[in-house]
């Protein structure tokens, strides 16, 4: 039996908002606590990592860790239209190609330019 709890990034002691994975052979329960919500998930090997993804999601909602540089961000388009991503680092990550990060690729709206 293994648990793992995380955290939201500026959570201090006592924790008022956690997950907790807890793995126990095939069998997997997610525990997110938020307050005095709790909401436990129970879920196969195959599931786990969309199950303890979407856990991870709530539990920093509204803010969320961009996954490119890891800074939080709180834009609403932020998870849905540059994939957990800041527009500037998407765009370097995506759409920049091979050209110099201080020369614009050419694209409109490029953050180089």
């Amino acid at each position: 039996m293994n648990d793992l709890l995380f955290t939201a990034p500026e959570a201090e002691l006592p924790f008022t908002r956690s997950v907790v994975v807890r793995a126990e052979g095939s069998r997997h329960l997610v525990r997110l606590t938020n307050g005095d919500d709790v909401a436990e998930i129970e879920c196969t090997t195959a599931e786990i990592d969309r199950v303890v993804d979407e856990a991870l999601e709530a539990l920093i909602a509204p803010s969320q860790v961009c996954r490119a540089c890891g800074a939080l961000s709180t834009s609403p388009d932020f998870t849905t239209v540059f994939e957990r991503m800041h527009y500037v680092c998407f765009h370097f990550e995506f759409e920049h190609g091979d050209v110099d990060r201080d020369q614009a690729c050419g694209l409109a709206g490029c953050p180089a330019g």
